[in-house]
């Protein structure tokens, strides 16, 4: 299937003079299904490899742990 392609190392979409690219997507489908939790595609919930959880990494982004103080402001 053709469509616009992603850039494997940071995710932006891939531009050449000054217009994106476009080629084969099948690679670039199989990741992103490979890559996903359950869930996150709407159409089709069931659907997502999640890989980073089988392979024992942390799944989404980190996020700093913040707490509230009797006071009502934040620690850390």
């Amino acid at each position: 299937m053709n469509g616009i392609l992603i850039d494997a190392e940071s995710g932006d979409l891939l531009v050449q003079h000054s217009s994106v690219v476009i080629g084969d997507t099948d690679s670039q489908i199989a990741e992103g299904v490979l890559v996903s939790m359950r869930g996150e595609w709407k159409e089709c919930p069931l659907i997502g490899g999640e890989v980073t959880k089988m392979l024992g990494r942390p799944c989404g982004c980190d996020v700093a742990r913040r707490g509230q103080e009797d006071a009502g402001s934040l620690r850390s």
